[in-house]
């Protein structure tokens, strides 16, 4: 589906001959999407049980390293042909001549493009936890998830790949669990997360580190509502951009009220 919407862009942006933008468009999706989370989550396939969605993911790995080369092509046509020799099939001809990748926009699946961004922010949000309080690489964490919001379904999809990638033994989801004793917490679209710190971080890093996100929250709310209270911004900007300003508000203050009662827990 990223690939898709990939080809669908950067075709806007060659018939705009904005070139420059194409190209930054094929770099982000190569390097930020495809490298850095997909092959990731491959991986927990090939190394799976299962072999069949072994097979699956490394097709999907195939095709989507020659939609790779057939955007690059126009800019590096010496390289991504020789290398479209390595991974074509015997029916596919040069990639010189092969049908130019253009994308289909009903294939556009929001559904999927939002279940693939709360999986993203979940590990990312365990894996900051973990850098951050200096977690050793070879320890795993337990993962407690409350408020899921709809969600739970979801998450369980990912069981295996949340455990695999933020390096996690057990998951908890519910709407009324408890937040443990010295854990860590991140708040993900509304929801919260807490990660047990007991006997892997030290408690007053954890303080420092909420406190500081506190700060962070305080100096973003102030701004947003010294531009709301703006009237020349009200009745100037396009509406979706206030509509926009004011969730953003909302959000910062549930996420501000929730880090503030888990700091206050934790002093």
């Amino acid at each position: 589906n990223q690939l898709n919407q990939t080809a669908i862009e950067v075709n806007h942006q060659f018939d705009r001959f904005h070139f420059n933008e194409a190209a930054k468009l094929i770099y982000e999706f190569t390097w930020s999407d495809f490298c850095d989370w997909y092959i990731e989550i491959a991986k927990t396939r090939f190394y799976g049980e299962d072999p069949e969605k072994g097979a699956i993911a490394a097709a999907v790995s195939i095709k989507i390293i020659k939609g790779i080369l057939s955007l690059l092509h126009p800019f590096a046509p010496f390289i991504t042909e020789e290398l479209w020799n390595y991974f074509k099939d015997t029916k596919d001809s040069d990639l010189i001549v092969s049908p130019w990748i253009k994308g289909d926009i009903s294939q556009k699946d929001e559904i999927a493009d939002s279940s693939i961004t709360l999986l993203k922010e979940i590990v990312t949000a365990v894996r900051m936890i973990r850098s951050q309080m200096n977690v050793p690489p070879g320890k795993k964490a337990d993962l407690i998830i409350r408020n899921v919001n709809g969600n739970k379904s979801n998450i369980e999809s990912f069981d295996v790949i949340i455990k695999t990638l933020a390096k996690i033994n057990t998951i908890s989801i519910g709407e009324d669990l408890i937040k443990p004793d010295q854990s860590a917490t991140a708040v993900i679209k509304k929801m919260e997360l807490f990660v047990p710190l007991k006997g892997l971080i030290n408690l007053d890093q954890e303080i420092t580190r909420l406190s500081k996100r506190l700060d962070e929250l305080k100096t973003h709310l102030t701004v947003i509502e010294k531009k709301l209270a703006n009237q020349s911004f009200i009745d100037n900007a396009p509406e979706s951009v206030v509509k926009h300003e004011k969730q953003k508000l909302l959000d910062m203050n549930d996420e501000f009220d929730l880090i503030k009662t888990n700091l206050d827990i934790l002093k």
